[in-house]
């Protein structure tokens, strides 16, 4: 997979096959995380073109394998949340959150990315503190493959930009590399804002689970998802 069509990824020293718990040795990757630099925009034009050339790799074995993440566990994921949320029903977060949900089932999104959508190859991990960037070559690495699989090209954006690792970039400079990042046209984009809607709202569920011991992070995720699903963000 990381051959001549990516230059940012670890190439295989060794390959052990095992029927059961296959395991490949991957070469020293230099660098920082995105996340650690002084200015983690500096990384992101090159990390750009490497998700295009990720994109352009032919599927393979990956055709009928999904990333992890992907569109439908996402989907799963909100619609099991209520079910969680009925647990404490004293509790006024729980009404807000099921309101919230409610807002997001009326908008449509699920039925927009059950939408078919051509399929590119994908790292399958928004995070990035699995992006390296090497100041003095000025290169970056894509590590930690093992979530990869198959998605499409909006849904992936959307996934990179809502991860929560991503606020170490300003939104304005994401979304102005929408198009190289393969968002290029009006059914696309569409895709895109309902994507970005349905990722923020997963990560609020997992901010709500952890209301107790951090209580900042969930209020900016709200603050955020509420923001996206309920204002004008087409």
């Amino acid at each position: 997979m990381c051959g001549s069509h990516i230059q940012s990824c670890s190439t295989a020293l060794w390959h052990d096959p095992h029927p059961e718990l296959p395991a490949v040795g991957l070469r020293f990757v230099p660098g920082r995380p995105v996340t650690a630099l002084d200015r983690p925009s500096t990384a992101l034009p090159a990390m750009v073109t490497a998700l295009d050339q990720i994109r352009q790799v032919p599927l393979g074995p990956f055709a009928s394998l999904g990333r992890l993440d992907s569109v439908s566990d996402f989907i799963r994921r909100i619609t099991m949340w209520p079910e969680q949320l009925r647990q404490y029903p004293d509790e006024p977060l729980s009404r807000d959150m099921a309101a919230l949900i409610g807002i997001w089932h009326d908008r449509g999104d699920a039925a927009v990315l059950a939408e078919p959508a051509p399929r590119v190859l994908s790292h399958g991990d928004g995070n990035l503190d699995n992006w390296h960037w090497h100041d003095f070559i000025s290169t970056i690495y894509a590590l930690d493959w093992e979530f990869a699989g198959h998605s499409d090209a909006a849904y992936d954006a959307a996934e990179l930009i809502e991860h929560p690792s991503a606020r170490a970039i300003d939104d304005d400079l994401w979304l102005a590399l929408l198009p190289e990042l393969g968002v290029n046209d009006g059914q696309a984009r569409r895709r895109f804002v309902a994507a970005r809607c349905a990722a923020a709202l997963r990560w609020l569920a997992v901010r709500w689970k952890r209301r107790d011991t951090n209580a900042s992070a969930f209020e900016q995720q709200l603050h955020r998802t509420r923001s996206l699903i309920t204002g004008d963000h087409g």
